[in-house]
This record gives structure tokens, sequence and C-alpha cells, in this order.
């Protein structure tokens, strides 16, 4: 899967409010410096999560098979930061799911605002 600047905005933890706001303004409402400065910290923060998440996972695999007294193979590294890539892939779409729901819903509500003007 590739991801998008947009994607990780809606994958990362932001307070919904924020995100929405953010997801309304990015890409067109933003000049070139805020594009950017955008940009960079929204990969950063994506790469230090998905780091995060990798060395827990890491952490976790190695565990299990320390308490099962099981052989650590050459390809651990390989298969958590696969099984990672997953973990991170599954919680995107359900949080792309809610994040796109909720900004529907906002659009709509605003738009039943204008109506009853």
């Amino acid at each position: 899967m590739k991801l998008t600047t947009i994607d990780i905005i809606k994958i990362l933890p932001f307070e919904k409010k924020f995100q929405a706001a953010l997801l309304d303004k990015y890409p067109d409402k933003l000049n070139p410096d805020q594009k950017f400065d955008i940009e960079q910290t929204v990969w950063d923060l994506y790469e230090a999560l998905y780091n995060l998440q990798l060395q827990e996972n890491l952490q976790l695999e190695i565990e299990r098979a320390k308490n099962n007294n099981e052989k650590i193979d050459d390809n651990l590294y390989v298969k958590v930061k696969k099984a990672t890539g997953k973990q991170i892939e599954s919680d995107f779409y359900k949080n792309t799911e809610q994040t796109d729901l909720s900004r529907i819903r906002s659009k709509l509500e605003e738009i039943i605002k204008k109506t009853n003007k």
C-alpha cells in the first residue's frame, strides 16, 4: 500500500477537530511553505510511530520465543517488519473509515445549517 500525506493524517492520533481542520486545509488552502512543513512533520510522526510499533512487536516476538524455548531464526526482523506493516495498514483502514464518516457528517451538518437559514 502506498501512503500519501492525507492517508497519514487520517491514521495519526490527532484530536478529531484538529484532524478535520487539517484535512480541510491540506493541501489546497496552504501556501507551499506551510504544505512542506506539514508534510515533513506528518511523515516524521508516522515514521516515529511506525518505528515504535516495530520495536514493540520485535520485543513481543522475542519474549514469546524465549517463553516457548524457541530458537529465533535469521528472518525474525523481516517477518516482524512485514507483520507490523500489515498491522498499520489494518489500523489505517479502520481509522480512515471513522475519519471519513466524521468529515462527511460535519459537511452534512454544515449543509443542513445553511439550508435552515
